[in-house]
């Protein structure tokens, strides 16, 4: 009779453990395939470069850094320059004043 009741509970386990599986395999199964879907959709939407060109635009990406930093540095030259040339109308202001004020 002991014999039974655990077959029994044996059997009502087995029964469980099988539910729960099939059920956590169909949930799998129904993820994989909307994931399955969504990649799918991602990849028709995003196209991925090939190498070549990825290595193309890595190389266009430094020749335009580097002339933004040649028009940095030219932009940074007429600054000095402008504040020089700033310098020197003041001086020039200053001797026309003196010139002026000597004649």
């Amino acid at each position: 009779m002991i014999k039974q009741d655990v077959q029994k509970c044996v059997d009502a386990l087995q029964d469980f453990v099988d539910k729960e599986i099939g059920e956590s395999v169909n949930l799998f199964s129904c993820k994989s395939r909307a994931n399955n879907e969504l990649l799918l959709n991602i990849d028709e939407k995003f196209q991925l470069k090939d190498k070549d060109e990825l290595h193309q635009l890595g190389e266009q990406k430094i020749e335009n850094q580097n002339k933004l930093q040649e028009i940095r540095n030219k932009v940074e030259y007429y600054e000095k320059l402008l504040t020089e040339l700033e310098e020197a109308q003041k001086e020039l202001e200053v001797r026309y004043k003196l010139v002026s004020k000597s004649k």
